[in-house]
């Protein structure tokens, strides 16, 4: 899992953006495992898929990892079922997650931008002064707010 103060390290730091932070934890996964694969199929977050490949293919040179094949595509998730299954899984992870800082926090919708109960929580939070860790300060849904 990324936290917010992760992302929003990487996005103050005028040294990257969310799609090189996500190559960066993709690599970091991919460096875990007790094998490596053969190749890693991945659902590319940048439009420009062979940007982001590449983007891939650097970091796991990087660490030694120059023979995995890289492949990277924009709805690779419709293409090939196992980018389909783990994209499953990481919906499910996800909701499970956002179930626990309910816990915490409260109900605070689906924590998606056109989430009406989201940005209630949001302008909740804002009016009372304080943004608890789950919410990313470099999010520009606070710009909306004044934030």
């Amino acid at each position: 899992m990324v936290s917010p103060q992760e992302i929003d390290e990487k996005l103050t730091s005028k040294e990257g953006n969310l799609n090189d932070l996500e190559a960066e934890v993709t690599v970091e996964l991919i460096s875990s495992l007790t094998e490596t694969p053969y190749a890693i199929y991945l659902d590319s977050p940048d439009p420009v898929a062979k940007r982001y490949s590449d983007k891939v293919v650097k970091l796991l040179s990087s660490r030694g990892l120059s023979n995995v094949i890289v492949i990277a595509e924009n709805g690779a998730d419709k293409r090939y079922p196992i980018v389909s299954a783990a994209s499953i899984v990481a919906k499910v992870i996800r909701d499970k997650e956002v179930e626990e800082l309910k816990k915490l926090y409260g109900d605070f919708g689906s924590g998606y931008p056109s989430d009406p109960k989201t940005l209630r929580f949001l302008r909740d939070c804002l009016r009372k002064g304080y943004l608890p860790p789950i919410v990313r300060r470099s999010w520009s849904t606070l710009r909306r707010f004044g934030a």
